[in-house]
């Protein structure tokens, strides 16, 4: 409903005359919205307007409960990548004191720890700005937030590109940390479905080129991601897709076992906990369960969180709010 209500108010219904000024009803109120809105201003909305809409619901409403941001800035649109075709961009969202004038923020000396979250979307779909909401529980704990966009599949790019550009958003923090208040050594990646895939493969691989030394991954936070790419592609049965996922002229087996982290566990893997319904069809619980028992066998710290009689991330708020307090003890970025 929220992402729904910003796009209508950044661009207008689908179908109607999108340069058309416009009464739209916000909080009871009624406000008339100039289409005419300057390209720099629509981006600081796009990733500030699920925050603040969100924030709105309580207020005039006499004492209900609800969580209140001070202090928090956002950077929107900024290009970590600009060798990839479509520049890839990412957005900060960073504990910050609000000056009121300019230069208007100011970071202050306290380190962040850091969140690092890719969107879900089969690696072919979803955006940044459709998973602001998923962030607010970080927020709320003053963590900095990088909410990052990557290449979908596409005739150009395969899942080999989604993780690499994974990749280059930490290249971007370990050469931009300081700006931001980032805490180089609390590090930590999170992702739904094909997101959380990549979250797993990025921390494999960054580990691998060896890019930096000066971030550390202290943990994984997995919503239902795909950890066997291969046994996701039989289950779907999608030949066409399989191809897309692979590359047009990639030896497909070779890709989707590269790309698996299930194949790629040894005891230098961050922690992980992982959250999962238990009826998950898209991507069968059991997927997590080898990926867990797996890590169990190698030492590695994890926890499986199966949330029962649940599909493919369709979670109560009380299911999620269960969920994060499993992932805010699992974590314990203050230790």
């Amino acid at each position: 409903m929220v992402n729904r209500v910003i796009n209508e108010l950044l661009w207008g219904r689908p179908g109607k005359n999108r340069n058309k000024n416009r009464k739209v009803k916000l909080d009871g109120e009624m406000m008339t919205l100039n289409r005419t809105v300057p390209g720099n201003i629509r981006c600081f909305l796009t990733a500030a307007l699920p925050l603040t809409l969100l924030l709105s619901c309580g207020q005039n409403r006499g004492p209900e409960p609800g969580i209140y941001f001070d202090n928090i800035a956002v950077e929107a649109d900024v290009v970590y990548d600009s060798t990839a075709p479509d520049q890839n961009t990412l957005d900060v969202y960073y504990p910050a004191r609000l000056l009121g004038t300019a230069p208007w923020t100011e970071v202050g000396d306290t380190l962040r720890p850091t969140l690092v979250y890719f969107h879900g979307g089969g690696w072919s779909s979803g955006d940044k700005v459709s998973r602001s909401l998923l962030l607010l529980p970080y927020l709320e704990k003053k963590f900095v937030v990088i909410n990052a966009d990557y290449r979908l599949l596409s005739q150009n790019s395969n899942i080999d590109d989604c993780i690499n550009d994974g990749v280059s958003v930490l290249r971007w923090i370990a050469g931009h940390h300081s700006k931001y208040g980032i805490d180089t050594n609390q590090i930590y990646l999170s992702g739904e479905s094909a997101g959380g895939h990549i979250a797993l493969m990025v921390s494999k691989r960054y580990t691998d080129l060896k890019i930096s030394r000066s971030l550390s991954i202290r943990g994984i936070v997995n919503w239902y991601g795909i950890t066997d790419v291969a046994e996701a592609t039989r289950i779907w049965n999608r030949p066409e897709f399989t191809k897309l996922i692979a590359g047009p002229s990639a030896d497909t087996d070779s890709v989707l076992f590269s790309a698996s982290p299930v194949n790629f566990i040894n005891q230098s893997q961050p922690p992980v906990i992982t959250i999962h319904g238990s009826l998950d069809d898209a991507v069968p619980v059991s997927q997590s369960r080898l990926f867990h028992d797996k890590l169990s066998r190698v030492g590695v710290a994890n926890k499986l969180v199966v949330i029962d009689g649940k599909k493919h991330g369709n979670f109560s708020s009380g299911e999620q709010r269960y969920a994060f307090a499993e992932i805010w003890k699992f974590l314990s970025p203050d230790k």
